[in-house]
C-alpha cells in the first residue's frame, strides 16, 4: 500500500464476494458467490490450495474467535456454513434467515449475530 501500485493477482473465482485472512496470515478464504464455494488461497505462493463447496452464493466470510473454523453464509440457501480450518472441509450447515449476507460472533463464542435481506 505504500507505493500504491498492484503488486499481485490471486485467484478467487469468476464473482469474489468476500475475503477474510487466517490469524496466521497464511491463507486467504475467499467466498466465490458464482462457484458455490469457498477458495482458500496461501499467501506466500498466491496458488488456490483448496476449493470448499458451501452453497449457492457464497457471500460473508467470518472466523471464530479461536480461528479453529471459518464460517460463510450462502445467500440463496439461506444457511451457513462452518468449514474446520484444519481439514477445509464443511462440517456443519447452520439454518439461518433469508439471504444471509455476513455475520459477526461474540469473542466467547456464545453468540452470532446475522445480517439478513428482509423477508
Amino acid at each position: 500500500m505504500r507505493e500504491n501500485k498492484v503488486v499481485r493477482v490471486i485467484p478467487g473465482g469468476s464473482n469474489p464476494e468476500q475475503l477474510a485472512i487466517s490469524a496466521d496470515g497464511r491463507t486467504i478464504y475467499i467466498a466465490d458467490q458464482d462457484g458455490g464455494a469457498v477458495s482458500l488461497v496461501d499467501v506466500a505462493s498466491g496458488r488456490l490450495t483448496a476449493t470448499v463447496p458451501v452453497g449457492e452464493e457464497p457471500e460473508g466470510l467470518t472466523f471464530s474467535p479461536d480461528g479453529k473454523f471459518v464460517y460463510v453464509t450462502t445467500e440463496d440457501d439461506g444457511m451457513v456454513a462452518q468449514i474446520d480450518t484444519a481439514t477445509a472441509k464443511v462440517v456443519k450447515q447452520i439454518r439461518a434467515c433469508n439471504r444471509p449476507r455476513t455475520m459477526i460472533i461474540a469473542p466467547d463464542s456464545a453468540r452470532a449475530v446475522i445480517a439478513c435481506e428482509a423477508d
